[in-house]
């Protein structure tokens, strides 16, 4: 109940999964059918993400793709550009940490 939750226009909401942590920042993504990253951004640190449900395309650096469903997990640098999109009919669940915090 005291999860803080962010929702954006491109259909994306993000739910913060430990309010206290000061290293790393866990979220639940929840994607509407179609949502995306609006657009590509960076920063620094190094990012986890492992598909609960539904499907997600997800670019690096626009040299590198990968489509990901349940089950599937990526680890990259946040350094590089990268972008995402909901794939799936149905929304996309995804658990999301990143290090340091950037949200």
């Amino acid at each position: 109940a005291d999860r803080r939750i962010t929702e954006t226009e491109a259909g994306v909401r993000i739910e913060d999964l430990a309010i206290e942590a000061t290293l790393l920042e866990p979220q639940l993504f929840v994607l509407a059918p179609g949502a995306t990253s609006d657009g590509t951004y960076n920063h620094p640190g190094e990012e986890f993400m492992f598909v609960l449900e539904g499907r997600v395309g997800v670019w690096l650096a626009e040299a590198e793709y990968y489509e990901l469903g349940p089950g599937d997990a990526l680890t990259y640098p946040s350094t590089l550009p990268h972008r995402f999109a909901c794939l799936s009919a149905s929304e996309a669940r995804l658990l999301w940490v990143n290090t340091p915090p950037s949200f």
